[in-house]
């Protein structure tokens, strides 16, 4: 009996301490779970890491090595399957989610530790509830694991440098959190940057700082082992084409943009917009005021490491003309820490508190429940659409032509699939997405006629996929040619693809595989 009152007065003192928490797990794993069940088949980041990781052993490190970003994903999905020996989209995207849900958790015990419950509690709960994580916890990437192997770098961090812990587990875990960390993307880079610096700043003792950097530059050591054949195989003016850099971006536009995309879904109206705007940067200022101002060194230097693990990664990206919101996920957890905080020291009642965590579940939940319950994308949508009307001299095209490795993944029809590529370098399919996925590729629109001209010799009927409805080069050549179009398919769901329906001139009748239909 003794026994289990001893049990229950634990339970009601850990239900007591952290049932905000557990509340937010809660809704957090609703939402994920709903839209894992709902988001559809995989796309194309999704369809690389599943066919990158079951090649043959000497194939796998070949392209692991001159792939963008570092193999530990794709390698924790090559041991995933071989231990569930599965393809089901649900069971591969999972991990991504338990990894989602332990982010909340430590980033809650992260700011618990640094400052109080209530701040925990809201940055927990804009984590839980922004748009950005929900999708990218429900995709099988790397994204999720980023971030919470992020959260975990910064926790140890913490707790052996400004708790000045000494405790020898606490500092091997955080040497291998860190050797993950390297090793998972390349957005994890600054991270190390941010933690010198923030060493730099608090000045720990002589001998912890040498054992920092000791860790560190073994951990870089190691890296350089895949970054330097990563590097050279890279070294290539088409390098300087990579889609994600947009130097013709506005950046103090771009910049806001990437600030309130942590939080709602910036297609919001504008007085929203620029209403949340005003707020993050109203507390990041606040809080930088705080930190000249304040007497209190332990209080400056919290505020500072977040400020740095926040704001760092976003201007300096910004000055790259990278804008794309995914990238900033692990910047987006001290942007959660800076405005909690913030609205932590203004809020000083009960009732101020519950009317501050409304505010955020107001503004956030349109977009958390619309994320969390829409679908994604789905190739079956096209597919099963193609094979009703595909005929024995039709063609499916692709641009980008990376693609052609998601559909020939999904698709089982006799019809050819052919991503719209120029180069004549001779090199296998599979190290042309390595290579020249992230790639945009320069043509003419001769260069892009002539292509045409090779590959729709005896075509009737061309099913070409594009991410933009707008009428290309391709849709003004093949109309030029006499070709028609007679449809346009997207897909409902929040990625677009658009697929369109090109008849040839001489189209008179559709023999189509099984059927015939006269027009």
């Amino acid at each position: 009996m003794k026994i289990v009152n001893c049990k229950l007065k634990i339970m009601k003192f850990f239900l007591k301490k952290y049932y905000p928490l557990l509340l937010i797990l809660i809704t957090a794993s609703a939402l994920r779970i709903n839209l894992l069940l709902v988001r559809g088949t995989f796309w194309f980041d999704e369809i690389f890491s599943f066919h990158f990781s079951q090649l043959p052993w000497a194939q796998a490190l070949k392209y692991w090595t001159i792939e963008t970003n570092p193999p530990l994903h794709t390698l924790f999905i090559r041991g995933w399957i071989g231990l569930f020996h599965t393809q089901n989209e649900i069971l591969l995207r999972l991990p991504s989610v338990i990894f989602g849900l332990l982010a909340i958790i430590f980033l809650y015990l992260l700011a618990e530790k640094m400052f109080n419950r209530f701040t925990a509690s809201i940055s927990a709960l804009f984590l839980a509830l922004s748009g950005i994580h929900i999708f990218t916890a429900t995709e099988a990437r790397v994204y999720p694991l980023l971030t919470f192997l992020t959260i975990l770098s910064f926790y140890f961090f913490y707790s052996l440098y400004f708790l000045k812990e000494n405790n020898k587990t606490k500092q091997w875990l955080y040497f291998v959190t860190n050797l993950l960390l390297i090793f998972s993307h390349l957005t994890a880079l600054p991270i190390f940057l941010i933690q010198a610096l923030i060493l730099f700043l608090i000045k720990p003792e002589q001998k912890k700082i040498k054992q920092w950097w000791i860790a560190q530059l073994t951990i870089g050591a190691i890296w350089l082992v895949w970054f330097i054949p990563s590097i050279i195989a890279k070294i290539d003016p088409a390098s300087l084409t990579a889609w994600y850099f947009d130097t013709s971006a506005k950046q103090f536009a771009d910049i806001f943009t990437l600030l309130v995309s942590n939080f709602v879904n910036v297609n919001f109206s504008s007085f929203i917009f620029t209403l949340i705007s005003i707020g993050i940067v109203t507390t990041i200022f606040s809080t930088i005021s705080i930190i000249c101002k304040n007497p209190n060194q332990d209080e400056k230097n919290k505020l500072t490491f977040i400020c740095l693990w926040g704001l760092l990664p976003i201007i300096f990206g910004s000055f790259l003309g990278v804008f794309i919101t995914k990238y900033y996920v692990t910047a987006s957890l001290g942007i959660y820490l800076i405005v909690g905080s913030a609205i932590a020291r203004i809020t000083q009642t009960k009732k101020t508190k519950f009317l501050a965590i409304i505010i955020a579940i107001i503004l956030m939940a349109d977009t958390a429940i619309s994320i969390g319950t829409t679908p994604i994308f789905s190739w079956h949508y096209y597919l099963n659409y193609i094979k009703k009307q595909e005929t024995e001299n039709s063609i499916i095209m692709v641009n980008p032509f990376n693609e052609e490795l998601a559909i020939k993944h999904y698709y089982q029809g006799k019809t050819p699939v052919k991503g719209i590529y120029y180069k004549n370098d001779n090199l296998p399919f599979d190290e042309r997405v390595v290579r020249y996925n992230w790639n945009k590729q320069i043509t003419s629109k001769e260069e892009l006629k002539k292509w045409f001209d090779e590959n729709l010799i005896n075509k009737d009927t061309l099913f070409y996929f594009q991410y933009t409805e707008e009428y290309d080069w391709s849709h003004q050549i093949l109309l030029a040619k006499g070709w028609q179009i007679t449809k346009t398919l997207v897909y409902p769901g929040l990625i677009n693809l658009y697929m369109f329906e090109f008849h040839a001139p001489n189209y008179t009748t559709t023999s189509t595989l099984g059927t015939t239909k006269n027009k």
